[in-house]
């Protein structure tokens, strides 16, 4: 699980699709070769214009061998819209710390592989701020996280 359910919403969109298999927590940038999709955040794009942390795990599309399952309700087939949340605070274990520990009030960046870091350069080059660390570590390995990528 990459998302704990204590989550503050402050921006939404479910406009767009994903067409790769991805789990919740990653980080998307909208897919300028593919409109009306997002992609995980790659070190193609010279910006990284963040869009925002995905909400649902993306799963392979089953259709043909077996019903949807409607009981799982945090699950959107590969090619289908995705929630995306821009804005708020969610608590997350998809973080990097490259070996150094996150403090409260850390800068929070999401590098090119859509995971977030707390620092501003990697090998792939720079990462984009979208917010603060809000807290350590806790014993599950989760961090809560405050960002705001509509900027």
């Amino acid at each position: 699980m990459a998302l704990k359910g204590e989550r503050q919403i402050w921006a939404e969109t479910a406009a767009f699709r994903l067409d790769e298999v991805k789990e919740r927590g990653y980080f998307v940038m909208l897919d300028s070769s593919n409109e009306g999709y997002v992609k995980t955040v790659d070190s193609a794009s010279s910006t990284l214009n963040v869009l925002g942390c995905l909400l649902n795990d993306v799963i392979a599309d089953n259709s043909t061998t077996s019903p949807r399952n409607f009981q799982k309700a945090f699950e959107v087939w590969k090619g289908g819209k995705v929630p995306v949340l821009e804005a708020g605070r969610i608590k997350t274990d998809i973080v990097h710390n490259s070996g150094s520990a996150i403090t409260p009030n850390d800068k929070a960046y999401v590098n090119t592989s859509g995971v977030l870091v707390g620092y501003s350069h990697s090998e792939g080059g720079d990462n984009r701020e979208v917010g603060v660390f809000e807290d350590t570590v806790d014993s599950d390995g989760y961090y809560t996280v405050r960002f705001d990528c509509r900027k």
